[in-house]
């Protein structure tokens, strides 16, 4: 196999999560290498299916004659996702981006629940793509299984963390979720530049159950692969793994205690200087190390 031999390595690694850590390696490798970006992404990506190729039948007649794996999840990735729930049961799941996703979602919570609740809870950046998926989720028979918060993308802020994402704040996700906590969490939205979905985490965390297990798409792509690191890193995610699926996926669990600076923010501001405003400084020291690693992930915020 040769250096650049990624289609084998990942049938090789297909049914086998990787530990997040040992794909960056790689990926840092490649691009010191080949000095492209993505170059993950695009080697190893499934190509595009006809939603009729999902294992699951209900699933498969209900996606006939969508085309998976472009903009929506790849066949792989469904179908993975889609085993996980039914295993898992959960009562509520969280998504990131309406859409597929959110028909293949709200499909099985009424294999599972039946129907009569609120059983997907989906934000979504865009009105005409809400209004699309609705119509959707409508001829099936599904719109009473799905609430959807609209939430454009604009630039925010998230504990201490400046970025694009989705106009969300921790409070508005906790109102929109209505007491429910949800167990599952599938991200795969919102659409836009680099690190755009690192705040979906850190607003959905406090809501979600001690143990749900955080989905991540398209993360053979260096922008998720940089989010992915930094919630590790932060304590949002904890056995953090990327599984070669699809697009690729980061699978992991909610941390439990993630590391809050907002408070250290406003204490440095003052030029006090106490623990935890030290503690803040050497992680800003960090992102500054890797925003100068010319090959490695660029930080996916910018520190206030």
């Amino acid at each position: 196999m040769s250096s650049f031999d990624l289609p084998s390595l990942m049938a090789v690694l297909r049914e086998h999560p990787v530990p997040l850590a040992h794909m960056i390696a790689l990926r840092d490798m490649v691009a010191a290498r080949s000095g492209k970006a993505n170059f993950l992404f695009g080697a190893c990506r499934d190509p595009q299916a006809d939603g009729s190729n999902l294992a699951d039948p209900e699933l498969a007649v209900a996606l006939g004659g969508v085309m998976l794996g472009e903009w929506p999840m790849a066949v792989a990735a469904i179908d993975a996702w889609g085993q996980a729930v039914l295993k898992n049961k959960p009562e509520t799941v969280l998504e990131f981006g309406s859409g597929v996703s959110t028909v293949v979602s709200a499909i099985l919570m009424r294999r599972i629940h039946g129907d009569g609740a609120v059983r997907v809870y989906s934000v979504e950046q865009g009105e005409a793509a809400g209004a699309e998926t609705f119509a959707k989720l409508r001829a099936l028979g599904l719109d009473a299984m799905v609430a959807m918060h609209i939430a454009p993308v604009a630039e925010g802020v998230v504990d201490a963390f400046a970025g694009v994402g989705y106009d969300l704040s921790v409070a508005e996700m906790g109102a929109f979720l209505g007491g429910a906590r949800p167990q599952m969490v599938l991200i795969d939205g919102p659409f836009g530049g680099y690190g755009a979905r690192f705040s979906t985490l850190p607003v959905a965390h406090p809501w979600l159950a001690p143990d749900a297990e955080i989905w991540m798409d398209d993360a053979l792509r260096d922008s998720e692969l940089s989010i992915a690191y930094w919630w590790t890193d932060l304590g949002y995610l904890r056995d953090t793994m990327l599984q070669f699926t699809a697009k690729g996926v980061v699978v992991g669990t909610r941390g439990d205690r993630p590391a809050q600076y907002a408070d250290a923010v406003g204490a440095l501001a003052k030029g006090e200087m106490t623990g935890h405003v030290a503690e803040y400084i050497l992680f800003k020291m960090g992102v500054q190390a890797a925003e100068d690693d010319k090959a490695g992930l660029k930080p996916p915020f910018v520190t206030r």
